[in-house]
């Protein structure tokens, strides 16, 4: 491997580190910042605070259906926004799609806002104070 090459691995084993401990013990303690913004908590099935090891399986759920939705859709959208775009604002229109993407696989598919990584885990996202939740 290059130089630049080993130095980009270094840096996405990083930000992938960086992401799990974020995700995996935020959610395990209590929540992240921003759902304890909105007053969401994750728990399990039971209404009881996950494990970091459900809150691994939920963040890699998470990440196995971005990359999903990207190669199935993100494509042909970055593409459309390369090519509809001013070559000044195509950053921004890439970086609008990935956010469109991202919101779209967000959008909870059961009763009880449970997405398919949330599934996968054994989780739901409750407002704060259903099931037991403090």
């Amino acid at each position: 491997l290059s130089r630049s090459k080993k130095s980009d691995l270094v840096l996405w084993t990083l930000a992938l580190l960086a992401l799990w401990l974020y995700h995996a013990f935020l959610e395990a303690k209590a929540a992240t910042p921003g759902k304890k913004l909105v007053g969401l908590v994750v728990r399990d099935r039971n209404g009881e605070r996950i494990s970091a090891g459900r809150a691994t399986v939920r963040l890699f759920g998470k990440l196995l259906l971005v990359v999903a939705v990207t190669l199935l859709f993100g494509t042909p959208l970055f593409l459309a926004a390369v090519y509809l775009v001013p070559q000044e604002y195509q950053t921004y229109a890439a970086a609008g799609v990935g956010i469109v993407l991202f919101l779209l696989i967000s959008i909870p598919f059961t009763k009880k806002t449970a997405t398919f990584y949330d599934g996968l885990a054994g989780c739901v996202v409750l407002r704060k104070g259903d099931y037991g939740a403090h």
